[in-house]
């Protein structure tokens, strides 16, 4: 079930087909106020590359996700819970889940929430807390304040059967 419909989504910058986009820069959480910060094109020089930063662990898991998951990569988007400061969408491909969550402002619980991730347990990527799935359900989701959530259940597809024709060389 969908919580209320009056708020929107999380704002991200997107390009064509909806696609989000890493800008450079981002992984290291650069900003420039230009314009009080209206201005999203503009990146300040980048003086120092720190991998070890939390929000560049999460891009390479987040990018990790999304190679492994074809949920991810094709799957079909569906709304779980919207309202002014949570966003829940799954997307979903053959056997293939992943089920984010978004929230800003102080922590609360919505639900109960309907899925496609099999029964059982379920670690967020980025945190490892768990989250319990039971007949197509999360009942409660705690989310806490300013939080993110990421389950991911990837189940690996056969390789494309290629005709002879269009099989390739080795």
């Amino acid at each position: 079930s969908s919580g209320s419909a009056t708020g929107e989504p999380p704002r991200t910058r997107t390009g064509p087909a909806s696609r989000a986009y890493l800008y450079y820069g981002d992984e290291q959480l650069l900003h420039d106020d230009t314009n009080c910060g209206a201005d999203t094109d503009n990146r300040p020089m980048m003086t120092a590359w720190d991998l070890d930063t939390p929000i560049a662990r999460d891009i390479g898991v987040l990018s990790r996700v999304r190679r492994e998951n074809p949920a991810v990569q094709r799957g079909y988007h569906q709304p779980r819970w919207l309202d002014p400061d949570t966003y829940v969408f799954e997307r979903a491909w053959g056997e293939s889940v992943c089920l984010a969550a978004f929230h800003r402002g102080g922590g609360r619980t919505v639900g109960p929430l309907l899925t496609t991730l099999p029964d059982g347990e379920h670690a967020c990527v980025l945190t490892g807390r768990t989250v319990r799935v039971e007949g197509g359900r999360i009942g409660e989701l705690a989310l806490g304040a300013d939080d993110v959530l990421v389950l991911s259940h990837a189940v690996a597809e056969p390789p494309p059967a290629w005709p002879n024709a269009l099989r390739p060389r080795r």
